[in-house]
């Protein structure tokens, strides 16, 4: 078997499949990629065990198909100057031509055989496929993952993006919810698979989902992932009864003028401060300050509906990943609730837990 492609193409494609691989040391096919050719289409393969990415671009040439370690191969395909690579299957190895010769063991599975991998998307034989707006998922994609629970160690279904009647991401101590619509029936989502949705291009995209699996295809690239499993675990009405709570007073400030001073104060808040700081809004301006008040900014109002001066304590890191997250130019920052802040973004709500100063 022969492969000639050329070497920017290939690079694009591996560089790509990288973010899929996430190489974990006791499940050997999360640590290589399949590269096939056939029927004229170069399919570039990786995985993360839950979600497959398939990469595909225009290619001539015979049916080919290898598998192999991304880390070397990808590595050796990025430093590769000439302007093609050809690739041969001989007798358990591959051999790479570019800039000079090289030669890559291929891996063999507990049978003795080259490894191969799955076919997955065949597990969606019975699904039901919709057209989606590939934006609406991005968009759901840049301001929700600001907070999912990345430390895993709350509850397995908060590492997930829930979709439904509306897209509601949370750690427990932030929440975002989209009110967008997105499925009739619920489903959890992997991080991973929303991450690897930033690939597909176009301006819609086929989705395709039975009760266990999902797959988003546009024409050079399928996403493929199994659903998690928590969904019934997911406390959608107790997390809206947060986002509802009411606060009777607002302000305006402009996004990149709160983030300096978030990313100024930083370097005043120490372990000893557990990340908070205080913000006090006032009817014209709101002071943020570190708790030893070494570092102090204020920052006027574009627009305000204030009322009593209203102080609190926030964790800086996630408020900040928060207003980072806004899509808007201007952050609108709901309080007067001991509880939360809250963040109003268009359709976009997010909230923040307050610290218990008491």
């Amino acid at each position: 078997m022969r492969l000639k492609v050329n070497t920017k193409k290939l690079q694009d494609m591996v560089s790509k499949a990288m973010k899929c691989a996430s190489c974990v040391g006791d499940i050997p096919l999360t640590g290589m990629l399949a590269l096939e050719l056939k029927e004229g289409k170069l399919t570039v393969t990786t995985t993360d065990e839950n979600t497959y990415l398939y990469l595909t671009e225009d290619c001539t040439g015979d049916d080919f198909y290898v598998v192999v370690d991304v880390a070397i191969f990808s590595k050796l395909i990025s430093k590769i100057t000439s302007e093609d690579v050809e690739m041969k299957v001989v007798n358990g190895t591959l051999e790479i031509k570019g800039n000079g010769n090289y030669t890559l063991e291929l891996p063999y599975d507990g049978e003795g055989e080259l490894v191969k991998f799955p076919d997955v998307r065949s597990k969606l034989t019975d699904g039901d496929t919709v057209k989606m707006s590939l934006s609406t998922l991005k968009m759901i994609h840049a301001t929700a993952g600001a907070s999912l629970d990345t430390t895993k160690g709350y509850h397995g279904c908060y590492t997930g993006y829930y979709l439904g009647e509306e897209a509601i991401t949370t750690d427990s101590f932030k929440v975002c919810i989209v009110n967008t619509k997105v499925f009739d029936k619920p489903v959890l989502v992997t991080a991973t698979t929303m991450d690897m949705i930033e690939l597909l291009s176009g301006e819609e995209i086929e989705v395709t989902k039975n009760d266990k699996y999902i797959m988003f295809k546009s024409d050079r690239c399928t996403v493929f992932s199994q659903l998690m499993p928590y969904l019934d675990d997911f406390q959608v009405d107790a997390i809206k009864k947060v986002v509802q709570l009411d606060t009777n007073a607002s302000c305006i400030v402009d996004k990149a003028t709160l983030l300096g001073v978030l990313d100024r104060l930083s370097l005043f808040v120490t372990k000893m401060d557990e990340n908070g700081i205080y913000i006090t809004f006032r009817n014209s301006e709101m002071q943020i300050a570190s708790k030893q008040t070494d570092g102090v900014e204020v920052i006027e109002y574009r627009e305000s509906i204030a009322t009593d001066e209203f102080t609190c304590c926030v964790d800086i890191e996630k408020f900040t990943s928060q207003v980072k997250s806004v899509l808007a130019d201007t952050v609108e920052i709901f309080f007067g609730k001991s509880e939360i802040l809250k963040i109003e973004d268009g359709n976009i709500t997010k909230v923040i837990a307050l610290f218990d100063e008491e």
